[in-house]
């Protein structure tokens, strides 16, 4: 569990030494993820319901 946190905290680390423009690609790609994940289970739902 340690290690886990120890990893994270790096990772926000190296985020903050990121210039802005990456920073938002960065930002982007992790809400194009969620956005992606949450129509997959949304369309898998809305299949379900239909047959």
């Amino acid at each position: 569990m340690q290690d886990f946190i120890q990893y994270i905290y790096s990772a926000f680390e190296r985020i903050a030494d990121f210039s802005d423009q990456q920073k938002i690609i960065l930002l982007g790609f992790i809400c194009g993820l969620l956005i992606a994940i949450f129509s997959l289970s949304l369309i898998k739902n809305f299949s379900n319901a239909f047959t």
